[in-house]
């Protein structure tokens, strides 16, 4: 009834095997070099919820059974992870049980400050702080953490076998197209990035891509029972792998009713099927039983989201495609850390090409009727569960914050398979050279992507800031010798650039010297302010990028701190901000002393100062009027009103213009006064004084055809009488009381009134 394949080189030495897929060895050695190279690069607990998949693991390894996930905020250590299936953790344990790893408390010390999740944020992308303990030889934690990584490289390995295996039961005798889809598996960044983490997503992948090459291999009718056996162990283990592997059971029944109806075998659906549920729940059912006894919910899902967050609001799948699609797609070539490292945008738009020109291949490879040559039913099997991986990954998302690319990898040997294909059928309809060089630049560019990513974006994330000699200092540095408890000393920063508009952002390198030995771990902050104390943007962070706690300081240390704030798009402008700089102990936010060079105390550390304009032309800004000495000049002059009644108000607005950059902090001055000189002091009657914007905009900082607008207010006597009354606006130095020269005068008449 079936034709069965004959066993492939089964009486052939271990030599010839391996000679007859020498391409899937060489990928193999080369994915597990650059595995190793990312282990290295990712610090301990900073690939994406390490930490917490390696408590669940300890707690395993600790003899202390399976965490019991209790409403928040009483959770496991595991947090979320608690609730995942436990397969990868018993692995996990069973390969770290012997080390002497210490207390759960003591694993590591959190970085209070980290950004986890936040791609554009600008250092704090370390999770924990990092100390000599976990450099090699590796031992304790450490030690434990690498080998489970290991373990995730394994699975890698496999995912990548049965990727090249499943090409050569679709198309056989095609060896080097089985090993270009091998190679795009092992060369994705963040495959690899993955694979060389504690991450439970490892082993779900290795036994999806196991449980399709048995369904490709079911559907060709080669050992029929022994692959519906497989499969039955491979959905068992699958669900105790992660939640999302559930679906290989439903997936296999699938397979095996295609089959059968094909065959018109009833008895094999119902036997088959019977074996693949029976071994499943026979690996599985007990942790559904588990679920449904502790959490009245057969998968846990619930109780998981419940730790993790819920998305809120709810959104629609098509929302969701809109407002991630490009997060998800990007990720799945690779972000790193906490979901806080990215590569280079041009990198993902070069991976976007790449997937395009697929794309294209792929539905010419469709349109030719090139699938022919494959077997269609394996091809129809590998799409199917492309799409029902990305609708379970679309449906997760919409209950977590969790479109994350990785979420996609149990469905990439289809992926891996589809790229090689799209790039196959440029055969077939460029010239060869063409072909070559589109499938050739593919797979070079995967594979210097793949050896770049670690030294140019992971390992300068987590890497603390070199010691500096005090020749070192730049010469130029803006000197403030700031002393903090007299424990820390910031020696001053490097020269800002003055040309800042809203939504922009501030690069501002700090210089600290350490004064004492320090124990605890103190936080910077840096806060930029506006008008009004408004905040228009912010850090904070331990030093170094967050990489460089106080603690690990050594008298006489000195280090560079940079820091990129952007500026907040809904300042009011223009205005002179102020940077605020400043430490803290974030157990009591009680902030450390500072004093000035002096030895003065200083309650706000305020270490620079910089102009933050509006860049569209200045809506004041005409035909000047009057000119002040060549540096200011008014454009325009209104009044509210002109009532001189004693106690009133006069209210009126003066635009005023820089013609160049003025060379002081000038005061604006409004005036009525009696030019008799019989009312008021020296014929002074009412006076407003006031510096641009209310103090927050001076005028040296003021560049040549700026405008600012300046409303003024005059209080009248009560006892005003009837007189002509003269109203003169101008400027002068607070500090001299020096007027600015105005034509042969020091001010300008703007209004007379004639009060009867």
């Amino acid at each position: 009834m079936f034709q069965h394949a004959p066993d492939k080189g089964s009486s052939s030495s271990r030599i010839t095997r391996l000679n007859r897929h020498s391409g899937l060895l060489v990928v193999a050695l080369v994915f597990l070099a650059l595995a190793l190279l990312y282990s290295v690069a990712s610090p301990i607990f900073e690939a994406s919820d390490e930490m917490h998949h390696y408590e669940f693991v300890k707690y395993v390894a600790d003899g202390r059974g399976l965490p019991i996930q209790s409403p928040p905020p009483a959770t496991s250590p595991a947090r979320q992870e608690g609730s995942q299936p436990p397969l990868y953790y018993f692995l996990g344990a069973a390969l770290t049980f012997w080390i002497d790893t210490g207390k759960i408390t003591h694993l590591y010390q959190v970085n209070p400050h980290a950004a986890a999740g936040q791609p554009d944020s600008d250092g704090n992308k370390n999770m924990v702080v990092h100390t000599q303990k976990e450099d090699f030889p590796y031992r304790g934690v450490a030690l434990a953490v690498h080998l489970i990584r290991l373990l995730s490289t394994a699975l890698g390995l496999v995912t990548i076998a049965a990727t090249y295996f499943i090409f050569l039961e679709l198309w056989p005798g095609h060896k080097h197209l089985a090993t270009a889809s091998a190679a795009f598996v092992a060369l994705v960044p963040g495959f690899l990035f993955i694979a060389s983490a504690v991450n439970n997503d490892n082993l779900v992948t290795a036994t999806s891509s196991l449980a399709l090459l048995a369904m490709v291999r079911l559907l060709k009718g080669i050992r029929i029972w022994r692959n519906v056996i497989l499969l039955g162990i491979l959905a068992g283990a699958g669900a105790l792998s992660k939640v999302s592997g559930v679906a290989i059971l439903p997936f296999a029944l699938g397979c095996l009713a295609f089959v059968a109806y094909r065959w018109r075998d009833r008895r094999l659906f119902l036997a088959g099927a019977a074996l693949v549920v029976g071994l499943s729940f026979a690996i599985a059912g007990w942790w559904f039983i588990r679920n449904v006894r502790l959490y009245g919910d057969i998968l846990g899902t619930e109780r998981m989201l419940d730790i993790a967050g819920r998305r809120w609001p709810p959104i629609s799948i098509w929302q969701l495609i809109q407002s991630e699609q490009e997060g998800l797609r990007w990720s799945f070539w690779g972000v790193f850390g906490g979901f806080n490292v990215v590569a280079d945008e041009w990198l993902y738009r070069l991976f976007d090409a790449l997937g395009i020109f697929a794309t294209i291949g792929l539905v010419v490879f469709m349109l030719k009727g090139l699938w022919r040559q494959l077997d269609r039913a394996g091809l129809l099997l590998l799409g199917t569960w492309f799409l029902v991986v990305l609708a379970g990954v679309l449906r997760w998302s919409q209950m977590a914050l969790a479109s994350q690319g990785r979420l996609l990898y149990p469905a990439m040997p289809a992926v891996a398979i589809m790229f090689v294909l799209g790039l196959t059928s440029y055969r077939t309809w460029v010239p060869l050279r063409v072909a070559r060089l589109v499938t050739g630049t593919a797979s070079l560019s995967l594979l210097a992507i793949a050896l770049v990513v670690p030294f140019a974006f992971i390992m300068p994330a987590y890497r603390k800031p070199a010691l500096l000699s005090p020749a070192q200092i730049p010469s130029n540095l803006q000197e403030v010798r700031i002393a903090y408890g007299r424990q820390i000393e910031l020696i001053g920063f490097e020269p800002l650039d003055d040309d800042r508009g809203p939504g922009d952002t501030l690069q501002l390198t700090l210089y600290w010297r350490s004064l004492a030995k320090m124990d605890a771990d103190y936080s910077i902050f840096v806060h930029i302010l506006g008008r009004d104390q408004d905040v228009l943007g912010g850090e904070d962070r331990y030093p170094g990028g967050g990489t460089f706690p106080t603690s690990q300081w050594q008298p006489g240390d000195i280090i560079r701190d940079r820091f990129r704030i952007r500026l907040k798009r809904d300042a009011a402008l223009p205005t002179l901000a102020r940077v605020e700089v400043g430490l803290y102990q974030l157990v009591d936010m009680e902030r450390l002393p500072a004093v000035d060079p002096r030895g003065t105390s200083i309650s706000t550390p305020v270490v620079a100062r910089f102009p933050v304009r509006d860049h569209r032309p200045s809506v004041g800004a005409g035909t000047v009027r009057w000119r002040f000495d060549d540096q200011m000049g008014i454009v325009d002059f209104t009044m509210d009103n002109d009532d001189l009644s004693p106690g009133g108000v006069l209210r009126g607005t003066i635009t005023w213009e820089a013609l160049a950059a003025p060379s002081k902090d000038y005061t604006i001055f409004v005036q009525i006064v009696d030019p008799r000189g019989e009312v008021g002091p020296n014929g002074l009657v009412a006076q407003w004084d006031a510096q641009p914007q209310q103090g927050s905009y001076p005028t040296s900082f003021w560049r040549p055809g700026e405008a600012s607008s300046e409303p003024f207010l005059l209080r009248l006597p009560s006892d005003l009488p009837p007189r002509t009354y003269r109203l003169i606006a101008g400027l002068y130095d607070a500090e001299s009381g020096g007027r600015l020269p105005v034509g042969n005068d020091d001010h300008v008449l703007l209004r007379e009134y004639v009060k009867g």
